[in-house]
C-alpha cells in the first residue's frame, strides 16, 4: 500500500495558558500573539496549502487551522485522535502543585512514561497507538493526497514515530515549535 504523497505537520500557535500549568488536553485558546503568528504563517504558506487540512478538535488546533485556511476553499477535518496526550487529573493544575502534592506519582511517570499514566490519563504508548490508528485510516486509496496536520507537540511526535516506524520511546527525538511546518513525506 502506498503512503500519502506528502504530509506536513504543524504545531498549533502559542496559547493563552498560564506559564507552569499542566495543559495536556485542557482546551485552551490561542493568545493574541499566537493568533498573529498564525495569520502571518498563513500568508507565507498560502500557495502551499493542500485541498484539505486535518486538525485536533481542541480549540488551539482548530483555531490555528481556521486561521491558516482563511477564506480559501480547503476542507477542514477535525479528529479527536489528534489531541495532545491526556494527562488526566493533572490537567489544569500547576506543575509545582503536582510536584508538591503527588511527588511519588510524578516521579513514577517521569521514570516510566511509556507505560505509566497520570491518574485518569494515558501513557505515551497509548498516545502513539491512538495517532497511528488515525494515520492508518488515511491509507485508504481515496485518501492519498497531500495533507496538512495541525495538532500538538505530543501527537505530532507520535505521528512522526509512527511514520518512521519508531517506538514511543523516541517521542522526545522530535521537536515542534509553535506554527513551524515540518514536511515528513
Amino acid at each position: 500500500m502506498q503512503a500519502l504523497r506528502s504530509i506536513t505537520l504543524v504545531r498549533h500557535g502559542v496559547t493563552a495558558a498560564a506559564a507552569g500549568i499542566c495543559i495536556g488536553q485542557l482546551d485552551t485558546p490561542l493568545s493574541a500573539s499566537g493568533r498573529s503568528a498564525v495569520i502571518e504563517a498563513g500568508k507565507r504558506w498560502s500557495s502551499q496549502l493542500p485541498k484539505r487540512l486535518f486538525c485536533s478538535d481542541l480549540q488551539r488546533a482548530r483555531e490555528t487551522a481556521a486561521l491558516l485556511i482563511g477564506d480559501k476553499d480547503i476542507g477542514l477535518v477535525e479528529d479527536s485522535r489528534l489531541r495532545e496526550i491526556d494527562l488526566g487529573a493533572w490537567q489544569g493544575r500547576m506543575w509545582d502543585d503536582i510536584h508538591s502534592n503527588e511527588p511519588a506519582q510524578l516521579a513514577r511517570w517521569g521514570k516510566d512514561w511509556l507505560t505509566y499514566a497520570p491518574p485518569g490519563g494515558e501513557t505515551a504508548t497509548q498516545l502513539v497507538s491512538r495517532v497511528a490508528d488515525w494515520y492508518d485510516e488515511l491509507q485508504q486509496p481515496a485518501q492519498r493526497v497531500p495533507t496538512f496536520v495541525v495538532a500538538h507537540a505530543g501527537s505530532l511526535a507520535a505521528l512522526a514515530c509512527h511514520l518512521h516506524k519508531r517506538s514511543a520511546q523516541h517521542l522526545f527525538d522530535y521537536r515542534f515549535e509553535h506554527c513551524a511546518p515540518l514536511q515528513l513525506i
